[in-house]
């Protein structure tokens, strides 16, 4: 992933003006899992992108106890419990007030950094049709078609 290569590079860079050395651990995927995986913390900066969505759920994987995709390995019971509350909770506003409680705790505690948000962008032919956009960014195209052009 290019990317986080690039971010990484920059990062390190940024931390040697306030005299930070970093060294960069650029890896293959599976080692990279394996050395970030829950419970492994040997590295104190981890450069990794997830897919965090509009779905409140999304954040899930990244912030629940025990996730290989929670590479600071957080572990905070409330949060938890709120999660599985929220994921629940028939009651929008109950739900919304739900994950803004979370998203409170998480700014006050803060186990991530952003330092980027890459946008997703789609180009489609005229005629083009059927094509299911998630907020995820992930697509299906199971029923896509292609009305035919005259011409």
């Amino acid at each position: 992933m290019a990317h986080t290569i690039a971010t990484a590079q920059v990062l390190q860079q940024q931390l040697a003006e306030i005299g930070v050395n970093a060294r960069i651990f650029n890896t293959d995927p599976p080692a990279f899992a394996t050395y970030t995986a829950w419970g492994h913390t040997g590295a104190d900066i981890v450069v990794n992108s997830l897919v965090w969505s509009s779905l409140a759920s999304s954040i899930r994987p990244a912030i629940s106890p025990g996730n290989d995709a929670n590479k600071p390995n957080y572990d905070n019971p409330v949060i938890t419990d709120l999660l599985n509350t929220a994921t629940v909770t028939v009651d929008a506003a109950e739900r919304a007030r739900l994950y803004g409680e979370i998203q409170r705790i998480l700014q006050d505690e803060l186990p991530y950094i952003g330092t980027m948000h890459m946008g997703m962008n789609r180009i489609e032919a005229a005629g083009v049709g059927g094509v299911v956009y998630f907020p995820n960014n992930n697509w299906d195209f199971s029923q896509t078609y292609m009305v035919k052009q005259d011409g």
